[in-house]
């Protein structure tokens, strides 16, 4: 395996002899793609994996525990050279996928921020509006100006609103 993919560009971070000892690698080498012959569920998961079959060796049965271990990939390695644009074709859509999953990934811890900061601004909104007795605009244009006049974000003073009213509640 090494060989093939030294050939194809690649770097190869370690060889380990078993999958327990690739999950132990895997932390320290920093790795996007693992190549294994074992479909083992904690290797699997560890990062994204292609199991390769011998094509002696492929079955059914191996490609379900491959799926079901949650492998990236499964390729039955014949032994000529289309085996190599299959592997780099196979690494490089494993590698597309998981550029494209840490993408989504962001993206959803920014909306979730978003929305975290939506809803706190919301609650300070509501409670300025029911001790000044102020509309909804009129709540949340104050808030603003506090903000630029603090030189804060609007979270930030939100934020800080409710801490204080909180404490002042508890007293």
């Amino acid at each position: 395996m090494r060989c093939v993919a030294e050939r194809l560009g690649y770097s190869v971070a370690g060889e380990c002899s078993d999958p327990a000892e690739a999950v132990a690698c895997l932390g320290d080498l920093g790795v996007g793609v693992v190549l294994t012959r074992h479909p083992d569920p904690v290797l699997l998961q560890a990062a994204p994996s292609i199991v390769l079959s011998d094509s002696n060796m492929a079955s059914l049965a191996g490609l379900h525990d491959a799926f079901q271990a949650q492998a990236a990939g499964y390729l039955v390695s014949p032994k000529s050279p289309s085996c190599d644009i299959c592997l780099s074709a196979a690494i490089e859509m494993v590698l597309n996928q998981t550029r494209e999953i840490a993408r989504l990934r962001k993206e959803l811890a920014e909306a979730q921020e978003a929305l975290a900061a939506r809803k706190t601004v919301e609650r300070a909104k509501g409670i300025v509006m029911e001790r000044e007795g102020l509309t909804e605009n009129e709540a949340y244009a104050r808030l603003r100006r506090l903000s630029m006049d603090e030189r804060m974000s609007l979270k930030d003073l939100c934020e800080t609103l409710l801490q204080a009213w909180e404490a002042e509640t508890d007293r």
